[in-house]
């Protein structure tokens, strides 16, 4: 493979996923995160790869995404939650 495919493999870009339904976010075991109320927004990052299979899927289609939450505040007008995404799976 190209070094460059690797590298696209692996970058990841952001947008932000609005939620259909409002969900609460249960704070970490260790206390470190805090328990979120009433989230309606999620950064969603994923990989040049799963941008493309996303696009690929078309819109309206439903598609399962699994991947790891974590609190990720990065300025006051962008969601403080990321879910980095590790699959894409498609109906």
């Amino acid at each position: 493979t190209h070094p460059d495919a690797a590298a696209g493999a692996a970058a990841t870009q952001e947008d932000v996923l609005i939620l259909p339904q409002p969900l609460c976010v249960a704070a970490s075991a260790d206390g470190r995160q805090p328990r979120y109320e009433q989230v309606r927004q999620l950064r969603l990052a994923v990989t040049a790869d799963q941008a493309a299979h996303l696009r690929e899927e078309g819109v309206g289609q439903v598609v399962r995404v699994t991947g790891t939450l974590a609190h990720a505040p990065i300025g006051p007008d962008a969601p403080p939650l990321r879910l980095s995404v590790l699959g894409v799976d498609s109906d």
